[in-house]
C-alpha cells in the first residue's frame, strides 16, 4: 500500500511539474501573439500613411496634366514633364511598398493565427492535466482515508476471531 501512495504522490508531483512547463509555453506564446498584433497594427499604419502620399502624388499629377503651358512655353512643360516622371517613378516605387507591407502584413496575421491556435492547444492540454491532477488527488485522499481506517479494522476482525 505504501508503494502505491508513494508512485501516487510521484505522479502529482510530476503531473504538477509538467502543469508547470505548460503554463509557462503558454505565456510564451501569448507574449509572442501580443507581439505580432503590435507589428500588424504598425504595418497597418504604415500602409494607410504610403497609401495617402500616393494620393497626394496623384491629385499632383491630375492638377499638371489640367495645367496648359502658360507663359514659360516649352521649359515649363518639360520641367513639369521631368517631375511628372519622377512622381509616376515615385508612385511605382511606392506601390512596390505597399505590395511588400501587404506580404508582411499577410504573414504576420498567419504567424499570430497560428500562435493563438498553438495558446488553445496548450489550453487543452493544460485543462486536461489539471483534470488528471484533481482525479490523481482524489485517489491519494482515498488512499490515505483507508491507511488510517485499515489498522482499526484489523484489529476489530483479530480481536472478534479471538473471541470466537
Amino acid at each position: 500500500m505504501s508503494d502505491e501512495l508513494a508512485a501516487a504522490h510521484g505522479e502529482i508531483a510530476a503531473l504538477r511539474l509538467t502543469l508547470a512547463e505548460q503554463s509557462a509555453a503558454m505565456d510564451a506564446l501569448r507574449a509572442r501573439a501580443e507581439s505580432a498584433s503590435a507589428h500588424e497594427t504598425e504595418l497597418r499604419a504604415m500602409l494607410l500613411n504610403a497609401h495617402e502620399q500616393l494620393q497626394q502624388r496623384d491629385d499632383t499629377i491630375a492638377e499638371l496634366r489640367g495645367t496648359g503651358l502658360g507663359s514659360g512655353g516649352p521649359n515649363l512643360l518639360q520641367e513639369r514633364t521631368r517631375w511628372a516622371q519622377r512622381a509616376v517613378a515615385d508612385v511605382a516605387q511606392r506601390d512596390e511598398v505597399i505590395r511588400q507591407l501587404q506580404a508582411s502584413l499577410a504573414e504576420q496575421t498567419a504567424w499570430a493565427q497560428r500562435s493563438a491556435a498553438e495558446v488553445a492547444h496548450r489550453d487543452a492540454i493544460i485543462h486536461q492535466l489539471q483534470a488528471s491532477a484533481r482525479w490523481s488527488g482524489a485517489a491519494v485522499a482515498r488512499f490515505t482515508l483507508l491507511k488510517r481506517t485499515l489498522p482499526g479494522r484489523l484489529r476489530s476482525l483479530v480481536s472478534e476471531r479471538l473471541r470466537l
